[in-house]
Formats: C-alpha cells, sequence, structure tokens
C-alpha cells in the first residue's frame, strides 16, 4: 500500500531514471574494476597458469557484475527523488535493476540486430521493463 506523502514515478521518468542510473553504474563498476582487472592481469602473467587463477578471476567477473544493479538500484533511488520528487524502496529498484539486466540480456539475443539502438544497444528493451516495474 502506498502511504500518503508517498507517490509512484511515471513511466516515462522510471525508464529514463533507468536508463540513466545504469549508464552511471556501469562507469562506477568499471572503475572499480580497473585496478582489480590490472592486479588479475599482473599476477596471471608473473605466476605458472592454474585453474585456481582462473576461477578466482571469474568469481570475481561475476561479483563486479552482481555489483552493477545493487549501484543502478542506489542511484535510481536518488535519481527518482531528486527529479520526480517519488519515494522508491530500495527493494523495488533493486529488483528492476535486476530485471532490467535479464531483460536485456535475453533482448540481446533475441532481438535482430537492427532493433539496437546507438549508443544504448539493446538496452532499452531493460530500461522499458525497469520502468514498467518501478511505475507500478
Amino acid at each position: 500500500m502506498i502511504a500518503a506523502g508517498r507517490r509512484s514515478p511515471g513511466f516515462l521518468a522510471a525508464a529514463l531514471g533507468a536508463v540513466v542510473s545504469s549508464f552511471l553504474a556501469w562507469i562506477v563498476v568499471a572503475l572499480l574494476a580497473l585496478p582489480l582487472a590490472v592486479a588479475a592481469a599482473t599476477g596471471s602473467a608473473l605466476s605458472s597458469p592454474s585453474t585456481g587463477n582462473l576461477a578466482a578471476l571469474s568469481a570475481g567477473a561475476l561479483l563486479l557484475l552482481l555489483a552493477q544493479p545493487l549501484v543502478a538500484a542506489g542511484l535510481l533511488r536518488v535519481l527518482l527523488a531528486a527529479t520526480a520528487g517519488a519515494e522508491l524502496g530500495y527493494g523495488i529498484a533493486a529488483l528492476a535493476m535486476f530485471a532490467s539486466l535479464v531483460v536485456t540480456v535475453f533482448a540481446a539475443g533475441a532481438l535482430p540486430a537492427g532493433a539496437a539502438v546507438p549508443v544504448l544497444g539493446y538496452s532499452w528493451a531493460g530500461a522499458l521493463a525497469a520502468g514498467w516495474i518501478v511505475s507500478r
């Protein structure tokens, strides 16, 4: 139930907020991943090859992939509160951003290449899904 002082954002505001917050989250995650990538590449170049190093690198990449929607959810909350005056719980924002990531991955595999938008690629499909979840 929505409290008296809370209002949900509109679909367009939520979808645009999802695009902007996802883009900014990828920048934040990339800045965090760069030192990890340099350290992993240096360590793998200077040590003997083993499957343990590859597993650790894969686990780190998976954690960074999972961190992006969580960072984007926090940014989406702040963005929608600042621009649309909407209160949004972190759980709903995180659900929307995880759904956006999943829909984007499936859209990239299912839609033809002509459906990709310049700069955004297939993330427009994920933004529509996140906008629909947040605006409900």
